[in-house]
């Protein structure tokens, strides 16, 4: 036969259901107790079928019908299509009330380490289907890419918005901003909290256009500074949690202050 006939429109999804409930019973008379129709409709669909498939399906005799070697092949395939159409309906009603689907969260270094694997952890527990899919970068390249559609959402630090209209921010929570040093660190040893006294040290601090970029800079012109000239530009939470001390400081400014 020619395959393209198959897919002309003339097959439809009840004569698959037919043939599954023919290979299942015994006689005609029993499918179509199965089917809730009658012998004549189901004696004319499997002639439809089988003319248009130009095979014989089911041998007739006195004690009932069975499959032909057509038949057991037509019919492992018509079963596979319906569980496929089963299988299709069910994820759709999985997706219509979120219990499955996927999920794209772009992150950055804030909520990365503590907010976000609680929220997946809670969400795989209410809803194990569901795959999350994390993206990590900078907040201009998640913004974009949250623009394009490729991101569901964002989990980061607040960002100043262009496009208004199609996002929108909503604050999780509030934290302050920490001075971190290494406990035997000779800033630790003294006094003094003035960001004066500490110029000279090398600095870790967060790259350009982030928002805790701009509060530290704030924080610097408050005090009428620039931001220290020994200094790492850095987001990646590995890197900046490296412990790294020169030899020829020993924790000492390179420049005094």
């Amino acid at each position: 036969m020619d395959p393209p006939r198959l897919l002309d429109g003339r097959l439809k999804i009840r004569h698959l259901v037919l043939i599954d409930a023919l290979a299942s019973a015994a006689s005609i008379a029993q499918a179509s107790e199965r089917l809730h129709i009658t012998q004549p409709v189901v004696t004319r669909s499997l002639q439809e079928i089988e003319s248009l498939l130009g095979v014989p399906l089911f041998e007739r005799s006195s004690r009932g019908i069975a499959p032909t070697v057509f038949g057991v092949a037509f019919t492992d395939h018509a079963r596979t299509v319906l569980a496929q159409l089963r299988a299709s309906a069910e994820h759709l009603a999985e997706l219509a009330d979120g219990s499955a689907g996927t999920v794209t969260v772009g992150t950055h270094l804030a909520g990365s380490n503590l907010l976000l694997p609680l929220a997946i952890g809670r969400l795989k527990q209410n809803k194990p289907k569901v795959t999350v899919v994390v993206q990590e970068g900078n907040p201009g390249s998640l913004t974009a890419d949250l623009l394009a559609g490729a991101l569901d959402l964002v989990v980061g630090r607040l960002t100043s918005l262009d496009d208004t209209a199609r996002l929108h921010q909503e604050p999780l929570y509030a934290e302050p901003i920490r001075l971190v040093a290494r406990h035997d660190h000779r800033a630790r040893a003294g006094k003094t909290t003035k960001l004066a006294d500490l110029m000279g040290y090398p600095w870790v601090v967060p790259v350009s256009e982030t928002a805790l970029r701009r509060e530290l800079e704030n924080a610097f012109l408050r005090e009428g500074l620039p931001l220290p000239p020994d200094r790492v530009e850095c987001t990646h939470i590995l890197l900046a949690r490296r412990r790294h001390r020169p030899r020829n400081l020993g924790g000492e400014p390179r420049q005094p202050p």
